[in-house]
C-alpha cells in the first residue's frame, strides 16, 4: 500500500496553529511545525488535532504518544487490546410545551412522556425519504404503539390520520 503524499513542512505556518503538533501540543522547539514524521502523517486540510491521525502508523513525539505509534507483530494481528471510554447516553427527554399540540383526525391529543418522544422522533425525519416508504411507517407505529398508554391505543387506530 502507498503511503499518502505530504507536502513539506514550512515555517511560514499563520494562524492561532503555528508551532502546535497535530494533537494540539505545543512545540518545543519554535523552528518546528510538526511533530510527526513526514512518512507517518500525511497532512490534512483543517485545524490540528487528533482526528487527523492515521491511527494505524502514526508516530508522534507529543506527550502520550505512546498509544499512536504502531506496533510490528510477526503474526499478522494488527493491534492486540481496545480502550472503550464507556457508552454516550443522551440527555433524558424533555417533553414539549403545553402549546405544542399533536393531531389525529384533527383533534388535539395529549400523549405521554414515553409516546410524545417517539412522535418528536418521528415528525423529526418526516422531510425524510424513509417516512414515504410503507414498510417503516408500518414499522415505526408498531413500535409506536408498544410506548403509548392503554388509552392512546385506543384513540390512535392509523398513522395516516395523524398530524405532527
Amino acid at each position: 500500500m502507498k503511503s499518502h503524499p505530504r507536502k513539506k513542512a514550512k515555517n511560514s505556518q499563520k494562524g492561532p496553529f503555528r508551532n502546535v503538533c497535530c494533537t494540539c501540543f505545543p512545540l518545543s522547539d519554535p523552528s518546528e511545525t510538526s511533530c510527526c514524521s513526514e512518512d507517518t502523517h500525511p497532512s490534512r486540510p483543517g485545524p490540528p488535532g487528533p482526528q487527523q491521525h492515521y491511527l494505524a502508523g502514526v508516530t508522534c513525539r507529543s506527550p502520550g504518544s505512546g498509544r499512536w505509534e504502531k506496533e510490528k507483530h510477526e503474526d499478522g494481528v494488527k493491534w492486540r487490546q481496545l480502550e472503550h471510554k464507556g457508552p454516550y447516553f443522551a440527555p433524558p427527554y424533555e417533553p414539549l410545551p403545553d402549546g405544542v399540540r399533536f393531531f389525529y383526525e384533527g383533534r388535539p391529543v395529549r400523549l405521554s412522556v414515553a409516546a410524545e418522544e417517539v412522535a418528536t422522533f418521528y415528525g423529526r425525519m418526516l422531510d425524510h425519504e424513509y417516512t414515504t416508504k410503507e414498510v417503516f411507517r408500518k414499522n415505526f407505529f408498531n413500535d409506536w404503539r408498544k410506548e403509548m398508554a392503554v388509552e392512546e391505543r385506543e384513540v390512535i387506530k392509523s398513522l395516516d390520520k395523524c398530524d405532527f
